[in-house]
Order: C-alpha cells, then sequence, then structure tokens
C-alpha cells in the first residue's frame, strides 16, 4: 500500500501499459527501433528516460498505511453479524460499536475483538431497529442512524428516544452521521429548495443539515457542486468528517474532489474545493437519471468509479476512499472482493500528497487518528485491519 508516486509528467500514468503506438515520434521511433536490440533492463531505463518518471521528477512526500495489527470479530451461534459499512470506535474506554444492516442490531466489540454486548432488535417500535447505518457516540449516548428515523441509546444499550427528521427535510446519505459541537451533522436536502421532480439540483440547494440531538432545530448549509446542477445523477450520495478544529470535509459519490467548510465561522463558508487525481478513478462521461432502466444503471455504476467514506487523520490529513466495482458486482454484494478499493491522500490546506491501494473498505477512524479496515468480509472470519498513515 505504498504511494503511487506523481512525476511532474503527467506522461507516466500513460504508459504503464507500455504500448509504444502512443508515442509520438521522434520518442516513438527511438523505442520501437530499440526493441530488438537490447535487454528489457536496458530498455526499461530508457523507458523511465524518455517518459520522464525517473527519481529525480517525483515530487512530495513519502506516503503509506502501515499496518499495526488486525484481529478478528468474534462471533457466536446466537450472537453474529450479518452486513455492515461502517465501524464507530471510541478510545476511553476502547469499543468498536457495528451497526448490522441485516440482523437490525449493534454490536459492540474490545480492543481484541471480543463481543461486549449486543443490543437493538428488527422492528420499528421504541428500541427496535430498522436497517442500522451508522453510530455516533458522544459521553455516554449512542445515536444510531437507521433508514428513515434515528434512535437514541445509552452506552449499556438502553433505549432513550426515536427521533424524525422534521418533514420536507431528507437524507442524502448512508453512514455519514457526524457528532460536532452538540450538534448532529448528516448530508440532507430540503424539499421546499427543490424545483421540479429531476435530481438537478441549483445553486440555491444546501446539502448539509445541522441539527440538534432531539432534532428538533435543523439548519440547512452548505450547496452541490456544479457537476450536480449541470446534470441529473440517480448517484446523490454524500460523505463527511469534521476536524477538532471545525473544518468539515465533504464528499461525493461521483466526484474525485472534497469541499472544506468552517462549521466556526457564523456563515459557515465554503473555505476551499480540493480537485484530486488517482490512476484508477473512472469518471461518469453521461447523466443517470432516475428515469434511466435500472439495468442500464447497474451497468453504468461497473464504468464509474464511486467515492466512499473520506477521514480527516489526526486534524492534518485527508484520505479520500473510493472504489470501482466489478463487472459482476451485483452477483456479489457484501463480498469485499467484488470491488477494487484505493484512496488519495491531502493536506487540509489542499495539496494532494499521494495515492493509496487499499486492501478494503475503511471503516472507521479513532481519535488518534488510526484506520479501520474490514480485510475479509466472510462469515466467522470478519477481520479488521488497523493502520497508521505516514507521511514522510
Amino acid at each position: 500500500m505504498r504511494l503511487e508516486r506523481y512525476p511532474a509528467l503527467g506522461s507516466c500514468k500513460e504508459w504503464t501499459g507500455t504500448d509504444y503506438s502512443t508515442f509520438t515520434a521522434p520518442a516513438g521511433d527511438l523505442i520501437i527501433s530499440m526493441l530488438h536490440r537490447i535487454s528489457a533492463p536496458i530498455l526499461l531505463a530508457v523507458l523511465v528516460a524518455v517518459a520522464g518518471c525517473g527519481p529525480s521528477q517525483s515530487s512530495g512526500p513519502f506516503v503509506e498505511l502501515r499496518q499495526l495489527r488486525s484481529f478478528l470479530l468474534e462471533e457466536t451461534d446466537s450472537l453474529f453479524l450479518g452486513h455492515f459499512r461502517s465501524i464507530t470506535v471510541t478510545t476511553s474506554p476502547f469499543r468498536m460499536y457495528i451497526p448490522d444492516l441485516l440482523a437490525d442490531q449493534i454490536g459492540v466489540y474490545d480492543s481484541l475483538g471480543q463481543i461486549v454486548r449486543f443490543f437493538g432488535t428488527p422492528g420499528e417500535a421504541p428500541g427496535e431497529l430498522d436497517s442500522p447505518d451508522k453510530v455516533v457516540v458522544h459521553g455516554n449516548r449512542v445515536y444510531v442512524e437507521e433508514a428513515s428515523r434515528f434512535s437514541a441509546f445509552d452506552t449499556t444499550g438502553n433505549f432513550l428516544r426515536i427521533m424524525h427528521f422534521p418533514e420536507g427535510i431528507y437524507r442524502m446519505d448512508h453512514h455519514s452521521l457526524t457528532y460536532y459541537n452538540d450538534q448532529l451533522v448528516i448530508p440532507a436536502a430540503d424539499v421546499s429548495q427543490q424545483r421540479g421532480s429531476v435530481l438537478r439540483k441549483t445553486p440555491e440547494q444546501n446539502a448539509i443539515a445541522i441539527m440538534d440531538t432531539l432534532l428538533q432545530e435543523v439548519t440547512m448549509m452548505g450547496r452541490f457542486p456544479l457537476f450536480y446542477q449541470e446534470g441529473e445523477y440517480a448517484s446523490l450520495w454524500m460523505k463527511l468528517d469534521i476536524s477538532v478544529e471545525g473544518l468539515m470535509v465533504v464528499g461525493y459519490s461521483l466526484l474525485h474532489e472534497v469541499d472544506l467548510y468552517d462549521l466556526e465561522s457564523v456563515e459557515r463558508p465554503l473555505v476551499r474545493t480540493v480537485r484530486l487525481e488517482h490512476p484508477a478513478w473512472k469518471p461518469t462521461t453521461v447523466e443517470m437519471p432516475v428515469s434511466m432502466p435500472i439495468p442500464e444503471l447497474m451497468r453504468l455504476a461497473t464504468k464509474t468509479s464511486r467515492g466512499g467514506p473520506l477521514f480527516i487523520v489526526r486534524d492534518e490529513f485527508i484520505v479520500l476512499s473510493s472504489s470501482n466495482y466489478r463487472s459482476d458486482y451485483y452477483d456479489r454484494i457484501g463480498d469485499d472482493r467484488a470491488s477494487e478499493r484505493f484512496a488519495t491522500v491531502a493536506s487540509m490546506e489542499g495539496e494532494q500528497l499521494g495515492t493509496l491501494t487499499l486492501p478494503g473498505p475503511i471503516m472507521a477512524r479513532d481519535d488518534a487518528g488510526l484506520l479501520y479496515i474490514r480485510l475479509s468480509s466472510a462469515p466467522d472470519e470478519r477481520e479488521i485491519g488497523v493502520y497508521e498513515l505516514v507521511v514522510e
């Protein structure tokens, strides 16, 4: 998982397949004429020199994910996990809260992957859970994002209350609920700002909801990128994370960029947009309206990259994870091997630092900036790796 270094010249990314016909004369003629005359090591050196990819051309720091340890999640005949897309980690004491989408429960684990408790049962009554997708823990409160509502528990699993968005507000993503400054923050939209029934956005539409912990007071902020204002796309999911200083980073499912907002300022302004590069990123080239047949949407999804969860590490770095679906992805949903995963690392000031190839989906970060990656999603073999981001 080392940095895929970016040279000063963009051509380095284009000749990986060694298609010599893509080189322009005289470089192309030179390479072709030498193919049958020199050995492979010498040819490689020539390619490096011609393409401008030698060490002297590299710039930027060394970036990698360094694995510290891994552990299996304990499962028994009566206490086991179905499928989860996020983990929330607390450090005092160490606990991992895992919302189970299939079994409609929350699993709580210790630092060794041993079961502490499970709570919640399937249903829609108070204390029951309906497709829990994200957990936020603050003090002795556990807030659970569900399919169409939120539930609050204490850290021992005792139910406290059910909460709903005010009428006309609906969430724009799953597993992106975040806690900051005694408020809950989540990607959301206001129906009253919508024009017509299409998904194309307007400059006036907000993209983020800031709520009190009872969801009784909601303030809308943020905006949709120009990309979503110019076209209609069925994939509008967004991800976010917030630094200790109140900088909120927002990412988008079809864009390889992030927006930074200052939550400490009264106006909560957009500070900067950071556009990123990764050789594996495949941008969408056509609109994806909701009227498009589902099989066609699924086909396009396997041709287009998806931005995934993003994380602020040690209040210094942004790690934006992304994925490419394999052609048989929709026949293997829940299998982490059905996607190729990668990430791009940038500074909070907006400088891209490097790229990473990931061994699995990033599930969480903790207060120390360690990242938790699911290495196996197989039942009874669910393995979590703990990684440190190294930037030198």
